[in-house]
């Protein structure tokens, strides 16, 4: 990413350094301050991938700043955090599932320290030690931005609702690639997300803080929305939003997330919206949903489905 700057070019030469110079720090800090970011980016790691390099996390330390990267070439997270050595510089990529699986264990009360040593990271614990092998930096595949233009500026609070609101109606490997998203809109200081499995469609708008002067509209994968619910805090800190044709950025709190679209037009979901019912009811939330509840217990349909009386 742009404002980041990866140079993987610097970083071969670094790694040359580290070699002749024997094992250097890079990383010391406490396990809190590790542990977080590292969760932060390794949820988009799966086990089964096209290239192994992205079962690593990208390293790329230069003095107290590390920023850590992970994709799987559709979705990538980025972060920075303040946990880096200074006076040196390093990139490395690291694997995701061994790196959280250690960190796991390890007691909160010992600092930790990553260690360049050829081809290998040490990983040190008090008295516990891990050595980790690595591959190049060079070989790890940052995605790049390409024309993105400020979409909405809100809360985060408001759009982690938004997408609560909405995501559980999208569908799942539906042939009508569309639908497998969540469609938000952003116009006239409004944000509208819309999600439907052809089946049950859920709508909902937003006010948000800034919007652009034109429509800009995206359809969001699955595993996008899943990871944004996932990070994004219940707080009132600001969520930025960048669309262009192909892709979708996100940033807020330190985090960003590039990520592909679902290709295609979204469908006409107004069409199939009732204009005129006059078949309205008033119901408590919370005894409705008790009531859901204790019948839903005999469906074994798919979708859950209960007849309605009124």
């Amino acid at each position: 990413m742009d404002e980041t700057k990866l140079d993987n070019g610097s970083a071969a030469a670094n790694e040359g350094m580290d070699k002749a110079a024997g094992t250097s720090v890079f990383i010391n800090s406490k396990k809190e301050n590790i542990f977080k970011p590292i969760q932060a980016v390794s949820g988009v790691v799966q086990r089964k991938q096209p290239l192994p390099v992205l079962s690593n996390i990208l390293f790329v330390q230069k003095g107290k700043q590390v920023t850590l990267v992970a994709n799987d070439l559709d979705l990538q997270i980025l972060t920075v955090a303040e946990i880096g050595e200074e006076n040196s510089e390093m990139s490395t990529t690291i694997s995701a599932r061994k790196l959280t699986d250690i960190l796991a264990t390890l007691p909160d009360t010992n600092p930790l320290s990553f260690s360049k040593k050829g081809d290998h990271v040490v990983l040190s614990s008090g008295k516990s030690k891990f050595e980790l092998q690595t591959i190049s930096a060079e070989e790890f595949p940052v995605i790049t931005e390409v024309d993105l233009e400020h979409a909405f500026t809100m809360s985060c609070l408001r759009f982690k609702y938004l997408l609560n609101m909405v995501s559980f109606a999208c569908a799942v490997n539906n042939v009508r690639y569309f639908l497998n998203g969540v469609y938000i809109c952003a116009e006239n200081n409004k944000v509208r997300g819309v999600a439907t499995d052809g089946h049950r469609l859920a709508l909902c708008d937003v006010e948000a803080e800034k919007t652009a002067d034109k429509k800009l509209d995206a359809i969001l994968p699955r595993k996008t929305v899943k990871e944004l619910v996932r990070l994004i805090p219940d707080s009132q800190d600001p969520i930025e939003v960048y669309i262009s044709e192909r892709q979708i950025k996100f940033k807020f709190v330190g985090i960003e997330i590039l990520s592909k679209l679902v290709e295609g037009r979204y469908p006409d979901y107004q069409r199939v919206i009732p204009e005129h019912n006059e078949k309205e009811f008033r119901v408590g939330r919370q005894e409705l949903l008790s009531s859901l509840q204790r019948v839903a217990t005999l469906t074994a349909d798919k979708l859950m489905g209960v007849r309605w009386n009124l």
